[in-house]
């Protein structure tokens, strides 16, 4: 019997005997080994013909985030009845359940069951003949547009995506951008579409796809009066297995999607490979070239999916502000004004401090033209300059050298692009550098309190940093934050609204946090700091998970007393976290504050659930946090790099001199000045260059190893100093005719020695 083995799989469970366990989630971790016949899949290389392993794992997270159990070998059993009858290639399945944080009172690493299921029928060995082992569900790849200019309509593609990776035997396996289209066809005034494309797997045929859809489309408000109308949310079947179908209740592929440039720019964005069938059909990328409305689509936004809280609004009649993003990256550019009256978030504005250098004569001059080119784009702010200093260098020019400081929208990798546009409109004459980005100070002790061992040093990493700040402090807590202040915000006018009657999840989740003032304290007590700020941050885990449970967003259509008791508890729980964070991140707690319009709380407050009362106006959300770009982290590591090469320099000792030498045998060689007439790399050597050298009697061949330091075309027209009479040695199949001479640094670099002034060719050094 064939094996496929899932291991680490985790998830949040409230599984356990002890009361506590029942109400604060923690890990659980499983390995799974689905025992099958992997003879067919191997011989047809067919999906159809396996099991989908991504479809196992969700199957395994939906059983540990499910009704709670007491112990874990029961657990362990509903994950493998749920294997086997999920697949029914599957003959067995060895489940292995871990509860790392089990509440055990002696250290311990770990603590597992394993248990193993076979199909009915089965020997106690699981083993059995071919006749009875089915097939595989046979899977479908659907490619499914989506689309909306009415209301939410941003989070209304989120939300039915995640509708649609839902549904039963389906996983959706691509996100495009996120494009802007003109509403082409429609009367002046309408407004601009939001449009993407995603592609899925799944057991559903398209007939049935089909209907599924349109249950999500209703459930987001579609209405089909009219069939060139504004709409919520429109969900098209584009594509199944690349199938033609005349069907009229399912055509395929749809009929108009070859001339849809809002359907191929996000299908060719997804993947550049992507082909249309049919009679129209062809490739995506030839298709849009020639679609007539191809200039009226423009791509907004890569991060869509991930870069805002989940039903934070986006309305196609907004500017690029309405557009709440945690990486300031939109580009505005397609976006019209508009009157939107629904709560937003406002893009997060950073503080920079920029470096300016030159060694032009007109360095103040320059210095003033950058200032004013940055703080033209729009959002940019100049807060502050410093005085103008005289730098002297012992080699070369002497240069002027400022600091600015400004705000701006960009994220560091934005921004530094821009410092380059900037030094190329000015010919290169001064040099702009992205310095700091401060007010990162709560990210560091976030990581460092997170990381902190008890028995050793701590490491700290950048890419560590930057993946707590992205995936904690902005996917889990800055995001519960946030979605909680901009429902409040759209649906009550940003007043804390009144608590109606509980249900028994309400009560279950004020009782979650109802004691985590003791369970920190106790933790600060015993200097367990790691474990105290662990247990804050599953105070937002709670808040993110009541509202994805919850889901306001859709009662708000039915029942908007319901929403009103569920923000409540939401507002409650946020002003809980600005309590309970306070000793690890002070500067975000202070900020947290003013977004909830409270100037302080106090530490015994921490555990309540009437912290901010009814009707209480809050101030316009924020983004708590903000995410960490690439290139903010690369920018820190190579500071890293050039201090660590200061230092190298500062510290530089030149080599000892060698023993001395008699005056006549420096006099043997004759050293020459020579012009560069022709240079090329030396073909299959990294290091070689050829040079054609004018020596003022004939046209000589010299090889030398400076290809790493030296592009080609750097060198023709100069003068080099070399040695003329070496006798010729052959390198690569090339006789070398003398040796150029070249200084080492003390980082290996090199530097070729050049005559101060043109000198005639043939020149002796003396």
């Amino acid at each position: 019997m064939d094996t496929i083995r899932l291991t680490g799989v985790q998830g949040m469970g409230t599984h356990g005997v002890l009361d506590y366990e029942h109400q604060r989630a923690q890990p659980f971790i499983v390995d799974a080994v689905l025992h099958l016949d992997l003879s067919r899949a191997g011989s047809s290389d067919d999906l159809h013909d396996t099991v989908d392993y991504g479809r196992v794992a969700k199957r395994i997270v939906s059983v540990i985030e499910g009704e709670h159990v007491d112990l874990i070998e029961r657990l362990a059993a509903l994950i493998a009845d749920a294997v086997i009858a999920d697949h029914p290639a599957v003959q067995g399945v060895t489940v292995t359940v871990h509860k790392p944080k089990a509440p055990i009172t002696v250290p311990f690493a770990d603590v597992s069951v394993t248990i193993e299921r076979w199909r009915s029928g089965r020997n106690t060995d699981g083993k059995t003949g071919r006749a009875d082992e089915g097939r595989v569900t046979p899977m479908h790849h659907a490619v499914i547009a989506l689309g909306g200019n009415k209301g939410d309509v941003a989070a209304s593609m989120r939300s039915a995506i995640a509708d649609i990776d839902g549904l039963e035997g389906t996983q959706v396996t691509g996100i495009s951008p996120l494009y802007r289209t003109a509403a082409w066809g429609m009367p002046d005034g309408t407004p601009d579409f939001l449009n993407a494309v995603i592609e899925v797997t799944t057991e559903l045929d398209a007939a049935n796809l089909l209907g599924r859809l349109q249950h999500i489309e209703v459930a987001h408000g579609r209405t089909r009066e009219q069939h060139w109308a504004s709409r919520t949310l429109d969900l098209d079947i584009i594509d199944v297995d690349g199938l033609v179908s005349e069907d009229p209740n399912v055509t395929l592929p749809h009929p108009r999607a070859w001339q849809r440039a809002f359907v191929l720019a996000p299908w060719l964005a997804l993947d550049p490979a992507a082909r249309l069938a049919g009679p129209h059909g062809g490739e995506i990328a030839d298709l849009l070239h020639e679609a007539g409305d191809r200039e009226d689509v423009h791509r907004i936004d890569d991060s869509w999916m991930t870069g805002m809280a989940d039903d934070a609004p986006v309305h196609p009649s907004g500017s690029a502000a309405d557009i709440p993003q945690f990486d300031g990256t939109v580009d505005g550019s397609a976006r019209k004004q508009g009157d939107g009256d629904t709560a937003t978030v406002q893009p997060a504005i950073h503080t920079a401090v920029i470096s300016m250098d030159s060694r032009s004569n007109e360095a103040e001059t320059l210095f003033r033209t950058a200032i004013v080119a940055l703080e033209g784009i729009p959002g940019d702010q100049v807060e502050g300059i410093s005085p103008l200093y005289h730098v002297s260098h012992l080699h070369g020019s002497d240069a002027m050298s400022a600091v600015m400081q400004m705000t701006c929208r960009m994220d560091a990798k934005a921004l530094i692009a821009t410092l380059g546009s900037v030094e190329e409109s000015l010919n290169g004459d001064v040099d702009l550098d992205l310095v700091d980005m401060p007010g990162k100070q709560d990210v560091l002790r976030y990581v460092l309190t997170a990381n902190a061992p008890e028995t050793k040093d701590n490491d700290f990493t950048w890419k560590d940093f930057q993946a707590r700040n992205n995936n904690e402090l902005v996917a889990v807590y800055g995001n519960f934050v946030n979605r909680a202040m901009v429902l409040t915000q759209k649906y009550f006018d940003g007043r804390v609204p009144a608590q109606g009657s509980l249900t028994d999840y309400d009560k279950e989740t004020l009782k979650e946090f109802a004691d985590v003032k003791a369970e920190v304290e106790k933790l600060l007590d015993v200097f367990k700091f790691r474990d105290a700020q662990k247990e804050a941050m599953n105070l937002a885990r709670i808040g993110n998970k009541y509202l994805a449970d919850t889901e306001p967003w859709k009662l708000a259509k039915t029942d908007m007393e319901r929403v009103g008791t569920i923000l409540n508890i939401s507002l409650q729980l946020v002003a809980n976290l600005a309590i309970a964070f306070d000793p690890f991140l002070p500067f975000s707690s202070e900020k947290l504050r003013k977004m909830l319009n409270m100037d302080t709380f106090e530490w015994s407050e921490l555990g309540k659930d009437n912290l901010l009362p009814v009707g209480h106006q809050l101030n316009k959300p924020e983004l708590l946090f903000e995410k960490i770009e690439d290139a903010t982290i690369e920018a820190q590591v190579q500071k890293l790099l050039d201090t660590k090469k200061a230092n190298e320099e500062a510290s530089y000792k030149a080599n000892p001199i060698r023993v001395n030498i008699e005056f006549d045998d420096f006099t043997k060689l004759d050293i020459r000045v020579g012009t560069i007439l022709e240079c090329q790399k030396v073909p299959k050597a990294d290091k070689l260059l050829q040079f054609k050298i004018d020596d003022g009697l004939e046209t000589r061949t010299i090889v030398s190893g400076i290809a790493k330091h030296y592009k080609p075309e750097e060198l023709v027209g100069k003068q080099v100093c070399f040695i003329a009479n070496l006798a010729p040695r052959k390198l690569k199949g090339i006789v070398s005719e003398g040796m150029i001479l070249s200084a080492e640094n003390n980082d290996g670099s090199l530097a070729v020695i050049m005559p101060e002034r043109e000198v005639k060719p043939g020149s002796e050094v003396k």
